[in-house]
């Protein structure tokens, strides 16, 4: 039925009504919160307008005796002087009670205070009707009333109604010409029914405005809430100036950011480099959210790291959620590191090998290196005498050798059973064969140490290669086996 609800039998009259002469505000507590709110703000702006009545009176003083001396209608003027002493008065009390607010009753004396304002202008403008005629103030008090205090509608209205009624009977004592009080009084009525329609939207305003702070402020706890109940390390951004809004307990323990105020961090710590956090930014752009995006720390711990953008508190963020993967990554690192090591020597086994060798043909940057490869002697007879025990033994004594002679960047790697390959990197044939010399030292040295039956020795063969060769690594490797084949044949191993 039109905008309205029956309730019970009755016609009610809808929204207008419901904010009119009650609160469409359901929720008891946000009700008595909103009221305490919209006294405090009228409290505020009724303290501005004192101040400024106090502030302003020495003016009213120097226009009442000075500038309207010449006045014929003194009592006009003693009229005048008694109704701005009279604010004078009235706003130094306020300004001295409002330091007491806390023992005395805010709304009280925040519609006393308007009630008064409101009839020291109807005043005004009754006395202005001896000289000027004007209704002008009266209209001007309560339009800036209405936009000014955000007071309940209905409380307005009565306040509003009492002073009106005042006025109106006023004008009609003073004035004598029954169309001139009509005329003035029908211009003062629709002032205050105007007055009243801005006092509703104004306190309409602010109920919406509470109301929409309050849930912000509600899911921003229930956000909190949540955000530090999670047991993973959860960090919350700001996109644009990277500062960190918040951090749960798990993610200050993580990234160690101790007792630093959130105020004074931001994603520098989040992310090693600033070239991934561009990365980042750019992809949440784009897509508004970022997975599995692993990070490596310097202190040898990893993370993989979940990105979304995210409004918070009407701004973009970024949400970030941090795993820690370090215990996943050291495991990795094992399993890669024994599928690339040979078992019993403990260096690089073949495939691992052949993998780099085949990477430095295929490059591009073109690097020179000489290729070596390493033949053991008597490994075999070494097994059939002594069993395969003694000869593992004697493989690890000569790879040991060969490890402690070579630089860190050259490559070791075994190829198969008793035959290695060294990869010298840039090295020329005669640096190799001066390596190889000192190996072959230390195997004799290391031969009159055990005093053994059998000798640590191994036959070499080496293959410079150039950039720019047309030789596969397979090729290679075959070019430095027939060169430890020629070496061989010059110097037969003794037995």
């Amino acid at each position: 039925m039109g905008g309205g609800l029956w309730v019970k039998g009755t016609m009610w009259m809808g929204p207008f009504a419901v904010s009119f002469f009650g609160s469409d505000i359901k929720d008891g507590n946000v009700r008595l919160d909103f009221r305490r709110y919209a006294d405090g703000l009228v409290f505020g702006r009724l303290k501005l307008v004192s101040l400024f009545l106090v502030l302003a009176y020495p003016l009213f003083f120097f226009v009442d005796l000075f500038l309207l001396r010449d006045l014929v209608r003194i009592e006009y003027r003693i009229n005048l002087f008694i109704i701005h002493t009279s604010c004078f008065i009235v706003s130094a009390i306020f300004l001295y009670l409002q330091k007491r607010v806390d023992k005395l009753p805010k709304r009280a004396i925040n519609y006393t205070y308007i009630s008064v304002y409101l009839l020291i202008g109807a005043i005004a403008t009754l006395n202005s009707q001896l000289v000027t005629g004007t209704i002008a103030a009266y209209l001007i008090v309560l339009i800036a009333s209405a936009a000014t205090f955000p007071i309940r509608p209905l409380h307005y209205f009565i306040m509003v109604a009492a002073v009106h009624g005042f006025f109106v009977i006023g004008l009609s004592i003073i004035l004598e010409n029954s169309f001139l009080v009509l005329t003035k009084q029908l211009n003062a009525t629709g002032a205050a029914v105007i007055s009243l329609l801005i006092c509703y939207s104004f306190y309409s305003f602010q109920k919406q405005n509470f109301i929409h702070e309050h849930r912000l402020r509600s899911k921003e706890e229930s956000f909190r809430r949540l955000f530090s109940m999670n047991p993973s390390p959860l960090i919350l951004a700001n996109f644009e100036d990277n500062k960190i809004i918040l951090m749960n307990r798990q993610a200050t323990d993580y990234f160690q950011t101790g007792d630093k105020p959130i105020s004074m961090l931001n994603t520098s710590f989040i992310f090693p480099s600033p070239a991934e956090r561009l990365t980042v930014l750019k992809q949440l752009q784009d897509n508004e959210s970022v997975q599995n995006f692993i990070m490596a720390y310097e202190d040898s711990r990893w993370a993989v790291l979940n990105f979304e953008r995210v409004e918070y508190m009407e701004e973009p963020c970024m949400l970030i959620g941090v795993s820690d993967i370090t215990a996943f990554k050291k495991k990795e690192e094992e399993l890669h590191r024994h599928a690339s090591l040979d078992a019993l020597t403990g260096i690089m086994n073949r495939r691992c090998g052949i993998e780099i060798l085949e990477q430095l043909v295929a490059s591009s940057e073109g690097r020179a290196f000489t290729l070596c490869f390493v033949d053991i002697n008597d490994l075999k007879m070494v097994n059939d005498l002594y069993g395969h025990a003694v000869g593992d033994e004697m493989i690890k004594l000569i790879c040991t050798a060969i490890s402690g002679k070579i630089s860190a960047d050259d490559v070791f790697f075994r190829l198969g059973g008793d035959e290695f390959v060294i990869l010298f990197m840039q090295k020329n044939l005669e640096e190799a064969r001066n390596v190889l010399d000192s190996i072959t030292v230390e195997l004799e040295l290391m031969n009159v140490d055990m005093q053994n039956d059998y000798q640590l020795s191994a036959s070499y063969g080496l293959y410079h290669y150039q950039p720019g060769s047309q030789a596969t690594a397979d090729e290679l490797i075959e070019l430095a086996d027939k060169e430890m084949y020629k070496e061989k044949s010059v110097k037969p191993i003794s037995r």
